[in-house]
């Protein structure tokens, strides 16, 4: 399988150097002493840095390092059976803090997808509200400065609300009568 690196590749090669000095120092540390803590630091420093698979990747090597660190490592204070303990203890740690890490990076992932979301239906929402002064008779619309304006185009300005133009039965019959036309049919609703 083929990992995806992140933008920076850098920062998968630092990481990959500080796990081979935990390693080195793990191996020339005698049996017991707890130096594979620091696989859990590489794993905190690769948080923000590394993709989730590179994390993955990072989890099954820092395992690795750990159970082959506890066979080269001379021997120590303390029995074998317990330092392969220890070491199996160590392994369960490094894998869940790192279930953790990835669930928490998805969970930051969709917290931005949701607020992105949020962000662009704020932008497309305009909404009028408070007091309109609005005129009786020709039901024009008094703006901020003053002006009077059509009712359709004060709306459109101020929402993404779009007009079409008709006219409904009643203005119609009116019309034709002024007009001195015959009356349109009336449908029924």
């Amino acid at each position: 399988m083929i990992l995806k690196m992140q933008e920076n590749p850098a920062w998968t090669v630092f990481i990959s150097i500080v796990a081979t000095v935990i390693f080195v120092l793990d191996i020339m540390s005698p049996l017991g002493l707890a130096s594979w803590l620091g696989y859990i630091i590489c794993l905190l420093i690769s948080y923000h840095r590394l993709s989730t698979k590179t994390i993955i990747l990072l989890t099954s090597g820092s395992s690795l390092l750990i159970i082959l660190g506890g066979v080269l490592s001379p021997p120590g204070m303390i029995r074998p059976d317990i330092a392969f303990a220890n070491r199996c203890g160590a392994i369960v740690v490094v894998t869940i803090m790192s279930f953790m890490l990835i669930k928490q990076k998805r969970a930051e992932a969709e917290l931005q997808s949701k607020l992105r979301e949020l962000e662009e239906a704020l932008e497309s929402v305009k909404l009028l509200s408070g007091l309109l002064p609005i005129c009786a008779w020709c039901k024009k619309i008094r703006n901020d400065s003053g002006y009077w304006e059509q009712i359709d185009a004060y709306i459109t300005e101020h929402s993404n609300a779009l007009f079409s133009h008709g006219i409904c039965p009643e203005c119609a019959e009116k019309v034709s009568k002024e007009l001195g036309l015959r009356p349109p049919h009336k449908t029924q609703n």
